[in-house]
């Protein structure tokens, strides 16, 4: 009596299943030995796709060009000329005009990625205490760039203030040069009136504390603007006093030789000697200071754990592999079953002794071992023809690739045996390509996605996939144990999924 079909693959030993298996993927492979053709496309056309993007990337910094806007017959014309290289890093000035509307024109066009305009009556908005505002207009749409046109002109800006500041300091402190000059009369001033009252020359005294005093009115215009404006740090001896520096040593010089009586002694002379020498100290400090170091008192200098620079290329290429190696093995899975489907090859094996396992493992075994050959060959193309690095070592890299890419055929297999149409299975694998895309962190850290949303991303390998290829090939790390477990279990749900449904078709004989 025969038996039926059901029976056979119920009751058939563990030698019989991997000689099915073998026989599965031995016919896998020969598919592809007749169309060579799909192994060549397999491997260069995602080679291709990543030069072409390593080629025509244009790794440079964030130059916007800019027209500035101002008032006519302003001095900002002529300030932009002389700034422009400390704002080169950030904005290119195209052209000055008065005109907004032409300014415009040439954004909509795309003549101009900027808009600056500055504002007019600027030293009339200071002697109000207010500050001036700097508009900045631009027609950017993505977000992205969005942010960092925004941050470019911010900076702009802040580079412009202390260009400004900078400029004004040195002429302030050119200005406090003739200090020197000054201060080095108080001391002669100081002597002569001393001497006259050793000598009792009342007249004599009363021309040395004029000359005292005439010293003193020319030093306290540049003492008030540059010292008292926080050039120097603040008096703490006297709470009462709200002057600060040598402001308050030039007060105390003066309130002592207002103070002086009519007919002065030696021991009236002692405190204003020593306010003096104080006075002649601050002036000396006020001379040392640098306008450069006052404008920008602080440099950035950050530092990352990763010492190697990483590019752009770079960090997009372990990302990009990701993508493209679960394309191409979900692909490959997805259409080599449906088309088994379609042939009635897949009838075939239902009819005959062959268990559901045994195809999906002959299957899942060939076409990751295509897939991972293709993605084996894509990478060492990167790292020897695009000199994108691999500072961890092959065998994790060799090891998360094998990792997404039986992952990867599982899902694709999953994906037939739901769609059982090839248009409906190469649009599912084209999805799975959107969510991995949005939800793997290569486009988008996955902080920035809500917790809820971002578990999206762990139904594709590429997810573990993308973190874990950066990890080994920018900063060095080996394979986290994490990633490999993902991985595991996505393939085993994807294979587990694709024999429940097929073994029910098989069962139910749809």
């Amino acid at each position: 009596m025969r038996r039926s079909a059901g029976a056979i693959r119920k009751n058939a030993p563990w030698r019989t299943v991997a000689g099915e298996v073998i026989a599965v993927a031995r016919k896998e492979l020969l598919e592809f030995r007749r169309q060579p053709g799909v192994l060549l496309l397999v491997v260069l056309g995602p080679f291709l796709v990543l030069a072409a993007f390593g080629i025509g990337y244009r790794n440079e910094e964030l130059s916007l060009r800019t027209i500035f806007v101002g008032p006519a017959d302003s001095p900002y014309e002529e300030a932009i000329d002389r700034y422009t290289e400390a704002i080169d890093d950030y904005v290119v000035p195209v052209a000055f005009t008065t005109d907004l509307f032409a300014a415009t024109d040439d954004l909509v066009a795309d003549r101009t990625d900027l808009i600056v305009v500055l504002p007019p009556d600027v030293a009339l908005a200071i002697e109000e205490g207010r500050r001036s505002e700097i508009a900045v207009i631009h027609n950017s749409i993505d977000p992205i760039e969005r942010i960092g046109i925004e941050f470019a002109a911010e900076v702009a800006v802040r580079e412009l203030n202390a260009t400004v500041v900078t400029a004004t300091l040195d002429t302030l402190l050119d200005g406090v040069n003739e200090l020197d000059r000054a201060g080095g009369i108080l001391t002669p001033a100081l002597l002569d009136l001393e001497e006259a009252v050793a000598n009792g020359d009342d007249a004599g005294s009363a021309i040395a504390v004029l000359e005292l005093q005439r010293a003193l009115d020319e030093i306290e215009p540049a003492i008030q603007f540059s010292v008292g404006t926080a050039l120097s740090p603040s008096d703490e001896s006297d709470p009462e006093d709200d002057r600060s520096g040598g402001s308050a040593t030039l007060g105390a010089v003066s309130d002592r030789l207002a103070s002086l009586p009519s007919d002065p002694t030696e021991d009236d002379l002692a405190g204003l000697e020593e306010s003096v020498l104080e006075l002649e100290a601050a002036i000396e400090q006020l001379l040392t200071y640098d306008a450069e170091l006052l404008a920008r008192p602080f440099d950035g200098d950050a530092e990352s754990l990763v010492r190697e620079s990483v590019s752009a290329e770079d960090h997009v290429a372990p990302g990009a592999t990701a993508l493209l190696v679960q394309h191409l093995a979900v692909s490959l899975a997805a259409l080599s079953l449906v088309r088994d489907e379609r042939r009635g090859v897949m009838n075939a094996y239902r009819i005959g002794p062959t268990t559901v396992v045994s195809v999906l493992l002959g299957k899942l075994i060939a076409l990751s071992a295509v897939a991972g050959a293709a993605a084996i060959l894509l990478m060492s193309l990167q790292v020897g023809v695009l000199d994108i690095p691999l500072r961890g070592s092959w065998i994790a890299a060799v090891g998360l690739l094998g990792g997404l890419v039986i992952a990867s055929s599982a899902l694709g297999l999953l994906i037939a045996a739901v769609f059982r149409s090839e248009l409906f299975a190469s649009q599912a694998a084209m999805i799975s390509l959107l969510v991995a895309l949005f939800f793997s962190g290569f486009l988008l850290d996955l902080d920035r996605i809500l917790e809820p949303i971002r578990f999206i991303g762990l139904l594709v390998p590429a997810t573990p996939a993308v973190d874990g290829l950066r990890s080994v090939q920018l900063r060095g790390d080996t394979i986290d144990q994490s990633t490999i477990g993902t991985l595991i279990v996505q393939a085993a749900a994807g294979l587990a999924g694709a024999t429940a449904l097929i073994s029910h078709r098989w069962r139910s004989g749809s």
